[in-house]
């Protein structure tokens, strides 16, 4: 509201303003949506300054006016009522995921060498190792880092590290190929694999490896190249394809629903780190089932809705769970809710199948 005369005076009596501040905000707004990074909000930063500057030159437009208690009202109504609106979003006191995160890995893989590709879990497995008071902490290895020589060089401080990954790192940099920035992409994804793929051979039998994927959408994941996973809660266990082992179900080590619930969160992150822990304990529940235990199992997929309720993955294993007991009323009603959740997954041709299978077995009263 307030934007409109402030545009209007500088408009007619600082043109060389209006042009500079409106031309600067489209830029900076069209920057800023097409940088194709997650977390851009802080690139807004320059265009909500100038909108600021526009906004405070409206109001003290209107102060100018025979309205200057109508304005000033208007405007201490305005930021109190944004204020009001906005603090659940903005208050960032309760945003302890990052550091509870970071503990429950660091519990879950102590005394081995961790790898991710999650730079923020990175940094503060890396502060949590600073602060232990553990005699052989964990060694933090960012796959993101992997294809430089120079961080090879500090892994190199604390393990060996085969010739091969140096050359092969080396060769990408100074390679000499003028590439696009996506073919350039490609290769340094590909060398990043194969050094990785070397350090775990060459380490594998000298510490316990693990394995922490940002992306957690494609749980699980069994193997990769001649090495098979083992989920071991929030992380994988490597293990040589022929060192695998039966079914294990792991201890969680992280915090409960009464902590992180996502109806608890506003922020993303939050969210997703809710969302990453019902993934685990669903996980454990299907782990559960596979080795015959239904009661356990259904007491993780109800676990893994008090982190995320709505989950459909927890709500369809709870339901075909039920069905498998015999509990054919319960199990109806947990697959029509996973329809209404997913109606275009592709599971759900199957769904309905099994769903009409089950209405024509129940009993009608």
């Amino acid at each position: 509201i307030f934007a409109v005369p402030g545009l209007a005076w500088l408009c007619r009596l600082h043109r060389s303003w209006y042009v500079a501040i409106t031309l600067g905000f489209v830029v900076s707004i069209t920057a800023a949506i097409a940088y194709n990074i997650p977390d851009k909000e802080g690139y807004f930063l320059p265009a909500w300054l100038l909108a600021a500057i526009v906004i405070g030159c409206g109001v003290a437009t209107l102060r100018r006016t025979r309205a200057v208690k109508l304005v000033t009202l208007v405007t201490l109504l305005g930021i109190a009522i944004k204020l009001i609106v906005s603090y659940p979003l903005q208050d960032r006191s309760r945003l302890h995921g990052l550091a509870d995160l970071s503990k429950a890995v660091a519990r879950e893989a102590k005394n081995s060498i961790l790898f991710t590709d999650d730079y923020s879990l990175y940094m503060g497995l890396r502060w949590v190792a600073r602060n232990s008071t553990c005699e052989h902490p964990m060694l933090v290895v960012s796959e993101h880092h992997l294809a430089f020589p120079w961080y090879l060089d500090q892994l190199a401080q604390a393990m060996s590290v085969p010739a091969s990954c140096k050359t092969a790192a080396e060769r990408l940099w100074t390679g000499g190929s003028r590439l696009s920035d996506v073919s350039f992409g490609e290769l340094a994804k590909s060398t990043t694999q194969l050094i990785r793929h070397t350090l775990w051979d060459s380490w594998i039998d000298l510490l316990p490896i693990y394995w922490f994927p940002r992306d957690f959408g494609e749980w699980p994941i069994r193997t990769w190249g001649n090495f098979d996973f083992e989920l071991a809660g929030l992380t994988y266990r490597v293990r040589r394809a022929e060192d695998s082992v039966p079914i294990r179900l792991f201890t969680l080590s992280f915090p409960g629903p009464d902590r992180y619930r996502t109806s608890h969160f506003h922020d993303p992150a939050s969210i997703d780190l809710c969302r990453r822990f019902a993934a685990t304990v669903n996980r454990r529940g299907m782990l559960s089932f596979e080795v015959g235990n239904s009661q356990d199992a259904i007491a993780d997929f109800n676990l893994a809705l008090a982190y995320y309720p709505d989950f459909p993955a927890a709500i369809e294993n709870k339901g075909l769970v039920f069905a498998m007991d015999g509990q054919n009323d319960s199990a109806i009603r947990y697959l029509q809710r996973y329809l209404e959740l997913e109606p275009h997954s592709s599971e759900v041709p199957r769904v309905r199948e099994f769903l009409k299978y089950l209405q024509q077995a129940s009993p009608r009263p």
